[in-house]
């Protein structure tokens, strides 16, 4: 496993700044990471890409489909909760799918959860303060839809030649022979 390396789905550039307007706010890592739901982080050495690449290449992974963050949730810690937002039902089912062929494509690669729960980090505040920050994100969400589309996966890596951002180094496409899902 390793902390400079992750296999992800990052936000179409499009959307980057209006996410980046609250994670700037509220995210300790928004230097470090683009906007993106994690598949595998820690992940493996930037050594072993080229074969993970063409792995990942053969498997099914699903097609392309429309991504839509519908909601807003948070993950408790002690005395702080991560927020974040989640996607439609529909299209977490999609991620699942993608996570599931990910990991019979890549059945040697670590895991650190057992359970995948996609969702793209906001920022981290208070337990106490989380009721008014809900009700803001949800009126933030409300202003505009953010719907993307998933045509891809990426894999990640920090090196500190590049300030320790998280970089897309390759990327493989969801769909193959130009098919992908409605």
């Amino acid at each position: 496993m390793d902390v400079t390396t992750a296999l992800a789905f990052v936000l179409s550039d499009a959307h980057v700044d209006r996410v980046n307007s609250i994670r700037a706010q509220f995210d300790k890592a928004v230097r470090r990471w683009p906007p993106h739901i994690n598949f595998i982080f820690p992940f493996v050495s930037p050594d072993h890409f080229e074969d993970v690449v063409a792995a990942l290449n053969a498997a099914p992974l699903g097609g392309a489909f429309p991504v839509i963050f519908d909601d807003v949730g948070f993950f408790p810690q002690k005395a702080n909760v991560t927020f974040h937002l989640k996607l439609s039902a529909e299209c977490e089912d999609k991620f699942q799918t993608i996570y599931a062929a990910i990991r019979t494509a890549l059945p040697h690669v670590v895991v650190r959860r057992p359970e995948f729960k996609p969702h793209l980090t906001l920022g981290q505040c208070p337990r106490s303060e989380w009721p008014v920050m809900e009700r803001k994100l949800r009126e933030w969400l409300s202003e505009g839809s953010l719907v993307t589309t998933c045509e891809h996966i990426v894999l990640l890596n920090r090196s500190p030649s590049t300030d320790d951002k998280m970089i897309p180094v390759h990327t493989v496409p969801t769909f193959k022979n130009g098919l992908s899902i409605p």
